[in-house]
């Protein structure tokens, strides 16, 4: 499980707005379960 807040950002010279950010750790074989405001829980899809 990973809880984590999240912000738009920039890396590398590539901006990052949290859709994006989101979609990554999704990608990462997490699924989102949970969000209020920029905080948002992430479950291992692997454990479920």
């Amino acid at each position: 499980m990973v809880i984590i807040e999240l912000h738009d950002t920039e890396f590398k010279g590539h901006k990052y707005v949290i859709s994006d950010l989101v979609d990554l750790i999704i990608a990462k074989r997490f699924e989102l379960i949970e969000q209020s405001n920029n905080a948002y829980v992430f479950s291992n899809s692997m454990i479920n």
